[in-house]
């Protein structure tokens, strides 16, 4: 098992995984947690060797020092008396429990029905055992039963992958480990979700392999915040990805041979030097074209900058999406987008203004478009 440290100094793990080793060991539950530990997420996994020699108070004190729980139901899992105890622990603990009804309903864990009930009835007819805590034990699963989570054949018709993503996705948002995170004022006047959706219901009506999406609007209304919300929301799916912000103003200081060096950082993992934008074109040109990508190029003003990184759809792999935002719709047409190719911000962030800079704001934009 190896050590790690969560996020929170609070606790010494961001997630405790507890599972049935016998059903899910070398599966599931393997997956999740090297994703877990590659996106940053400290997670407590038992291994055998915690098993065989170390007692059930040391595991219990491992969930005392994890932020989130996450049991990880299979059919097997109340044969585990292990298993019951750490669902026990963590009621009493009274933090987040996200449960994962990975082969079971959530009524059998709640009701200790189907797959549940013949352990219960050998832990009822052990004459060794303490009912009182085989009682708290069903209030326990009670209790987690009737938790939200993830339920691998409702969330994902079965697709164990894509569950292991929602999952890690969930709990980058809990841990606030999420590539961006957005300000409590864009959270809260729920502009930022309804923006996010928009856009991927533009995204879902694109026939290409290579998808380009144009985020317009007037300078300040929140694009670059839609930007950031979209790829935490996508970002997982892709094979790499990259953001690059301020490159109308990074253009104007020469600086265009940095962003084609953290592009190819990001993307292709590589700190070669780059002398000249043809260069920097070629490199990238090259060493993308056969991955999956995820691109998100913020504050573009001319199409020039567009062609210098991010130059057309033979520059990417199949299932790429490329995000250009912009104050200037005719930078996104000259880089040969559609009207359905783009997305218009209008009203986003509006609440916080004042209206006298609503007024101001929509004068300066009616005067250039």
């Amino acid at each position: 098992m190896e050590e790690a440290s969560s996020s929170s100094g609070k606790f010494e793990f961001d997630v405790f995984l507890s599972f049935r080793g016998a059903d899910t060991r070398k599966g599931f539950t393997s997956h999740l947690y090297d994703r877990l530990k590659l996106h940053g997420i400290s997670a407590f996994m038992d291994s055998d060797v915690l098993q065989r020699g170390q007692e059930i108070n040391k595991l219990l004190d491992y969930i005392e020092r994890s932020m989130i729980f996450m049991p990880i139901f299979s059919k097997g899992y109340a044969e585990s008396r292990w298993c019951l105890k750490e669902i026990t622990m963590m009621v009493a603990c009274q933090r987040l429990i996200i449960p994962v009804f990975f082969d079971v309903e959530p009524a059998e864990v709640r009701d200790q029905i189907k797959h549940f009930a013949p352990a219960f009835e050998r832990h009822k007819r052990d004459a060794n055992m303490d009912q009182q805590e085989v009682r708290n034990w069903r209030r326990a699963l009670k209790t987690v039963g009737e938790l939200s989570g993830f339920h691998l054949k409702n969330d994902t018709i079965g697709d164990e992958a894509k569950l292991v993503l929602l999952i890690v996705k969930r709990l980058l948002s809990e841990v606030r480990k999420l590539p961006f995170l957005l300000p409590p004022e864009d959270l809260w006047l729920g502009g930022v979700d309804a923006h996010v959706e928009e856009v991927k219901e533009l995204l879902s009506k694109s026939c290409s392999t290579v998808t380009f999406i144009g985020i317009r609007g007037m300078k300040g209304i929140g694009k670059t915040t839609i930007a950031k919300a979209i790829y935490n929301d996508l970002f997982l799916d892709f094979e790499a990805s990259s953001c690059l912000f301020d490159i109308g103003e990074k253009y104007q200081r020469h600086r265009e041979l940095e962003l084609q060096r953290q592009l190819t950082r990001d993307i292709l993992k590589s700190d070669e030097r780059i002398y000249s934008v043809e260069e920097g074109r070629s490199i990238i040109k090259h060493g993308m074209k056969a991955k999956k990508v995820l691109l998100v190029l913020d504050d573009v003003d001319d199409s020039c900058q567009v062609d210098a990184l991010a130059g057309g759809s033979d520059w990417f792999g199949d299932g790429s999406v490329i995000f250009i935002t912009t104050t200037d719709k005719n930078v996104l047409l000259e880089c040969g987008l559609s009207e359905g190719q783009i997305y218009n911000a209008t009203v986003y962030r509006l609440l916080v203004w004042g209206l006298n800079e609503v007024k101001e704001a929509i004068d300066t934009w009616n005067s250039v478009t």
